[in-house]
């Protein structure tokens, strides 16, 4: 079966959400270490905002195709 570019484009930002989740996480590790400016450091949050809301239309189809149940969503904690 083919890909379609919305399943490419929606599977982009996904990973860019999770990569930016992690470097969010271990924040202060990037910028001792020179990794990351500091003014690009302060637009990571509202790039992950960004991501979450260009994501939301897809939540359901996303949360389907990983065979997520419902019962289990209600188990996730906020982050």
């Amino acid at each position: 079966s083919t890909v379609s570019q919305n399943e490419v484009n929606v599977l982009k930002k996904l990973c860019d959400l999770f990569a930016l989740f992690l470097i969010q996480k271990d924040l202060g590790y990037f910028l001792i270490h020179d990794c990351l400016h500091t003014t690009t450091a302060a637009t990571i949050k509202s790039k992950i905002e960004s991501l979450n809301e260009a994501l939301k239309p897809e939540c359901v189809a996303l949360i389907d195709s990983f065979g997520v149940q419902a019962e289990d969503i209600m188990e996730i904690p906020a982050m």
